[in-house]
């Protein structure tokens, strides 16, 4: 499997994927062959989320640290590194405004944005534009899985670039999506301002809090039943339903 990555600067050592895993892709690490063989394939995964964290320390990881997806994507994005960047997904809206609110990236030779749908059996156009423009790094903004399969697709055809998925981070980071204030996100608990504003995030949140709390539970056990592990669990589970 992939090794837990503290820092972003791991990311811009040399080409790779990585995937900033939260605590709602515990449910997909469970129930979706395709996502957890995607998640193993990757070089480096970023935690975001306090419920992984914990689940993740109750399963025997030790020293895990957190990093938040717009944290990490502010930072590969304003680095004076002069790499040339792209941006997969969010609208146009979202480009725009951050172009607005940095104007430097605005007609910069070295940035490209692909606000175009991207389907993942449609991906032609895509890569003949990355193919053109040749990018050090690929931001990947479409959701968890969705940017998970893409970004897989895109490794398997550009093997020598950077790629990550980062989701909804060009969202908060041009401000068309208000993030939750630094206490709330120093707390763990970033999501619930954001769920208080967008009502449809409940399943999605609803899904994180059953996988946490199983998972940390299987973690507890873990203190019992020595040869139990998160990926163990994972594995038996998924094994059992196929």
């Amino acid at each position: 499997m992939a090794r837990l990555a503290n820092n972003f600067s791991e990311f811009l050592e040399q080409p790779n994927m990585s995937i900033v895993l939260n605590t709602e892709g515990l449910h997909f690490l469970t129930h979706e062959q395709k996502f957890r063989d995607i998640v193993r394939d990757a070089d480096l995964i970023f935690v975001d989320g306090i419920g992984l964290k914990i689940a993740l320390q109750l399963n025997g990881f030790e020293n895990v640290r957190r990093l938040h997806g717009p944290d990490l994507f502010h930072e590969v994005l304003h680095q004076d590194h002069g790499k040339k960047q792209m941006i997969i997904g969010g609208s146009e809206k979202s480009h725009e405004m951050l172009c607005e609110k940095y104007p430097k990236l605005l007609n910069n030779p070295l940035m490209e944005f692909y606000s175009e749908f991207v389907q993942e059996d449609k991906l032609e156009d895509l890569f003949s534009k990355i193919e053109l423009f040749r990018p050090d790094y690929i931001f990947v903004c479409l959701g968890i899985r969705k940017q998970e399969f893409i970004a897989h697709k895109i490794r398997e055809k550009f093997a020598e670039l950077s790629i990550i998925g980062v989701g909804a981070s060009i969202d908060f980071e041009s401000g068309n999506v208000v993030r939750s204030s630094k206490f709330f996100q120093r707390i763990g608990l970033e999501w619930l301002p954001r769920l208080l504003r967008e009502p449809r995030m409940i399943p999605r949140v609803i899904r994180s809090l059953m996988s946490f709390v199983k998972y940390s539970l299987i973690g507890c056990f873990r203190f019992m039943f020595k040869d139990l592990t998160l990926l163990k669990v994972i594995d038996r589970n998924s094994s059992r339903k196929g």
